[in-house]
């Protein structure tokens, strides 16, 4: 392999990996807010070490899902959630009644709903609103399972 491929293999797996990372960062500051926001912080400190233009292409997604961005003292930057959500309801799903009006967290859900697993173990988005009888089913349930009645 000559100097020139090898310089052209290096410099294609540099730019892929800079077009992933962003996703992947983003991806790895979500459960770190969630335990952040779950022990009542309404914040999270963060020092990136990537790429400036990386790093600013994760804080362009975390502002359009709604997260304050500042920057703080020595390369620190502050992820608030306190307020910034404009929408801080619970986005559970009642069956026969709607939305749950319970005040969330980042996570979208209320304390009660966050807690809420469907039988295959993801986060429950809604309940099951087939109805038997005169009861209603109410199984606890993600966006991709069902109930089969």
């Amino acid at each position: 392999m000559k100097a020139h491929e090898l310089a052209t293999i290096t410099h294609q797996a540099i730019e892929k990996r800079n077009n992933e990372r962003p996703a992947k960062l983003f991806a790895e500051l979500l459960p770190k807010m969630k335990s952040q926001a779950e022990s009542g912080y309404s914040h999270l400190d963060f020092v990136f070490s990537d790429p400036t233009e990386v790093v600013e292409q994760v804080l362009d997604l975390l502002r359009e899902e709604g997260y304050s961005i500042s920057k703080r003292e020595k390369g620190i930057i502050r992820i608030g959630w306190e307020k910034a959500k404009a929408d801080t309801q619970c986005i559970f799903d009642k069956c026969w009644v709607g939305k749950c009006k319970e005040p969330a967290d980042v996570s979208g859900y209320c304390v009660e709903h966050r807690k809420a697993k469907c039988q295959c173990g993801r986060q429950a988005t809604h309940d099951c609103e087939a109805t038997i009888g005169a009861f209603v089913c109410g199984r606890l349930l993600c966006g991709r399972c069902r109930c089969h009645h």
